[in-house]
């Protein structure tokens, strides 16, 4: 019986290793940092996952949903859109392009070569379709975008974890659902233009946001003790957005 000892032992070592190496693999693929890019007039979105510069998706919608096949668990990780100083054609939503991502970064005007813009910015049209943007992420940074045209026609079904954005947020709403820690939304050279919230109710009209609305549940309901809140507005534009009803703000 002893001399199978140090066998049954390395054999043992080998499950354990084997083990811990998998739970590792598993945890890479849950957490992981995602980088796709994105160009209107050299992109294309047929069969294309958009992970190299020589062939980028044609549309940020695609770009995300590609982006949501190659993470098991989008809140823990990082994604960042690499987008081409273009026009873009966004097909908005009622509710918006939701980006479920803990760390979320769009450059804008970007060259492909780093994550930083080359000076030009994306434009993106939503053509009174509705909002741009929806994001719940604890990190958000978006660089020289250009946002025109977004609305918000006050849906009756809403997602509930995201109800402020119901009536508020036509450009983009942030809504972040931790409770505890570090939440920043930056934007960075960006603009946003005649961006609309209509059929506005009475008793929300003082949420306001017609471009871009920041909340979370745990603010609304005064529960976040523990929670630090930092917004960073850089060089950015707020023009001609609106709001029908007589409180709440336009920007």
């Amino acid at each position: 019986t002893h001399t199978h000892t140090p066998m049954l032992l390395r054999l043992l070592l080998v499950l354990l290793f084997a083990g811990a190496a998998s739970a590792g693999a598993s945890a890479s693929a849950a957490a992981a940092e995602v980088t796709l890019y994105v160009s209107s007039t050299r992109g294309h979105d047929s069969a294309n996952n958009c992970t190299t510069p020589a062939a980028p998706c044609a549309t940020i919608s695609h770009a995300v949903a590609q982006a949501l096949q190659q993470v098991e668990e989008p809140s823990g990780s990082g994604l960042t859109l690499l987008v081409a100083g273009e026009e873009y054609d966004q097909d908005c939503s009622s509710d918006g392009l939701l980006v479920p991502f803990g760390s979320v970064h769009i450059v804008g005007g970007s060259n492909f070569t780093d994550s930083d813009g080359d000076g030009d910015v994306a434009v993106v049209s939503c053509h009174s379709r509705g909002r741009f943007l929806l994001l719940n992420g604890t990190d958000v940074h978006l660089e020289n975008l250009h946002v025109q045209d977004a609305t918000v026609l006050r849906p009756s079904n809403f997602t509930p974890s995201f109800e402020y954005c119901s009536q508020s947020g036509a450009g983009l709403c942030w809504w972040p659902a931790a409770s505890s820690g570090s939440l920043s939304l930056q934007l960075s050279g960006c603009s946003f233009s005649r961006n609309t919230i209509t059929n506005v109710s009475s008793e929300l009209a003082s949420l306001g946001g017609a471009a871009v609305a920041v909340g979370s549940t745990a603010t609304k309901n005064q529960s976040a003790p523990a929670l630090t809140l930092t917004l960073t507005v850089e060089q950015c534009m707020f023009v001609n957005n609106s709001l029908d009803a007589a409180a709440g703000g336009a920007g």
